[in-house]
């Protein structure tokens, strides 16, 4: 019996219990699988045969079938890619699955597995941080697996776009990459009044007086 451990955009973990004494860690792609987000449709233009009734010259009626054009809306689907990876530790097997690709759109610096599958709500930051907890636990108990460490390190860099897993900074990275200044593209700027304003200038005219009297 599968049981899930987080479950979102996608993006799925799971234990189920196996059978014998297994350490290993297994990598699979998954390639194909398509998906009908909901609210993407497209009108298409098709064809049926209906049957109407009609008038001879002669007087009489008679039925016939013709082919005739309708509009219909119909679902648009998405193909879908995956990783997943098993990691076995003694008799429990772990399931880590995640989209690599969504049409055209591929996981890469600017794109995150939840960012990419058409028809997806951005996934908040807690549950980011969800997913690394039940990520980390799992890589503590699969320590007895040779090479684990290369494993968690892909999974976190596909996953998080870094090794060591989810940080703000490679958010900042982001940011900065598109021409923003993450201390001051995004602080709220004090608005200052035309009456302040004013005030100020008419502080300055009168400064200028007293040191020209100075003089």
């Amino acid at each position: 019996m599968e049981t899930v451990f987080f479950n979102k955009n996608h993006i799925k973990v799971s234990y189920r219990p196996i059978g014998g004494e297994k350490w290993r860690i297994d990598w699979s792609s998954f390639y194909g699988e398509t998906i009908f987000p909901k609210g993407m449709t497209m009108t298409v233009t098709k064809e049926k045969y209906e049957t109407t009734v009609k008038e001879s010259p002669l007087g009489f009626y008679y039925k016939t079938t013709e082919k005739v054009n309708y509009e219909e809306e119909v679902k648009v689907g998405v193909k879908i890619s995956y990783h997943t990876i098993f990691v076995s530790t003694y008799y429990t097997e772990y399931k880590i699955q995640y989209p690599i690709s969504c049409n055209d759109v591929k996981i890469g610096f600017d794109a995150r597995p939840w960012d990419i599958v058409i028809g997806d709500m951005s996934m908040q930051e807690h549950f980011i941080k969800a997913l690394q907890k039940v990520l980390d636990e799992i890589f503590v108990r699969a320590v007895p697996i040779k090479h684990w460490e290369r494993t968690k390190e892909k999974i976190y860099t596909e996953l998080f776009g870094n090794p060591k897993g989810y940080t703000t900074v490679a958010n900042e990275i982001k940011i900065v990459s598109h021409g923003f200044d993450p201390k001051e593209s995004f602080r709220k700027r004090k608005m200052v009044s035309a009456k302040t304003k004013r005030k100020k200038e008419k502080g300055n005219e009168t400064l200028k007086e007293v040191c020209s009297n100075i003089q």
